[in-house]
């Protein structure tokens, strides 16, 4: 779960999430594709693990932002 106050008052210096619900058609390039037009995140990882039977993704996607505070746009960004 995202603090938001937590990120803002420095307690919370995370950098990795898992991102949820990614429907199992999407391809790497297009997960990327739809983050790239809602913003300009910085990471430096980004794993969307499939599943070798059926060649679709598993529904969740790793993510590490080269700074802490881009979690917290990450989250806004998606969630409100």
């Amino acid at each position: 779960m995202i603090n938001k106050q937590s990120i803002l008052n420095n307690e919370d210096k995370r950098t990795s999430i898992i991102v949820r619900n990614i429907p199992n058609k999407y391809t790497p390039e297009q997960l990327l594709e739809e983050i790239k037009e809602l913003g300009d995140y910085k990471y430096d990882f980004f794993y969307l693990p499939k599943d070798p039977k059926s060649t679709c993704n598993v529904g969740y996607a790793f993510f590490n932002f080269v700074n802490f505070l881009y979690v917290l746009k990450f989250y806004k960004d998606f969630n409100d």
